[in-house]
């Protein structure tokens, strides 16, 4: 994900494996308590990592605006949130 103006929000659900990679030009990038990320990076304008195991890479990049990363509340499966966005 990446945007310009504007900040990133990625909620994960906790069993997910992949790897972070977040930065932020002109904002901060913040883990929530509890995430199982293992930094292998963490500035204020920078988080690297693994999440649980690791795997597949997830980059968030944002010029103006802050990233928070941490894990999702489940309200919907993976399948219909993919069904929704190839519906757009």
């Amino acid at each position: 994900m990446t945007t310009v103006n504007g900040g990133i929000r990625l909620e994960a659900r906790p069993g997910l494996n992949a790897t972070l990679e977040a930065s932020a030009v002109n904002g901060g990038v913040m883990v929530r308590d509890g995430f199982p990320l293992q930094f292998t990076e963490r500035e204020p304008r920078r988080v690297a990592g693994r999440i649980n195991n690791g795997g597949s890479k997830i980059v968030l990049r944002t010029t103006n605006g802050g990233i928070v990363v941490g894990a999702g509340r489940g309200r919907r499966a993976p399948e219909t949130i993919e069904r929704e966005l190839q519906a757009r």
